[in-house]
């Protein structure tokens, strides 16, 4: 088995009210959706016939995905994941998918999430720290293709993210 991940500095401390809050939220649900060269179960088709598994997560600091698949399929697998990453389509079904989650996240939280929500905007206020890691709930229907399309150009840049591995040659 060999793990490969991408870490991207895009959290939602770099987020604005207003502009483009909830971005970096929405597109870790939305980054194994349908790209522009494949639809979503072609994608998770071709995962499973790797051995491969994806999974992503957002912060307030950074942006991750990681790939889990057999030695052998590492570029493939690899390969699959940066074009979830970068040729997403963003879709109104997708986006719709994606609020309804967003929604069913804030109404589920348990009180350590929010605690931890409270004490970053008590402790940082109006700075980017305080900035929340989940959608607000008052944010949730602004949240559009264009955003996330925009949040993805202005970060998913080569300078700014990080490319690691482990079970592999890593000079392949």
């Amino acid at each position: 088995m060999t793990s490969v991940g991408i870490c991207v500095g895009a959290g939602s401390k770099f987020e604005e009210k207003g502009v483009d809050r909830g971005a970096n939220h929405a597109f870790e649900l939305l980054c194994m959706k349908d790209t522009t060269t494949m639809s979503s179960s072609e994608i998770i088709s071709k995962l499973d016939g790797l051995g491969a598994a994806v999974a992503a997560l957002s912060s307030r600091d950074q942006f991750m995905i990681t790939c889990d698949s057999l030695r052998d399929n590492v570029e493939d697998a690899g390969g699959l994941m940066v074009d979830c990453l970068l040729n997403g389509k963003f879709k109104e079904e997708d986006l719709e998918e994606s609020r309804q989650v967003m929604q069913w996240i804030n109404s589920e939280m348990g009180g350590v999430e929010w605690v931890k929500e409270g004490i970053m905007g008590a402790a940082f206020g109006d700075t980017p720290l305080g900035n929340p890691h989940f959608c607000p709930l008052e944010d949730i229907e602004s949240i559009n293709g264009n955003m996330i399309g925009g949040f993805r150009d202005k970060f998913l840049t080569r300078e700014n993210m990080v490319v690691g591995g482990a079970g592999i040659e890593h000079d392949r």
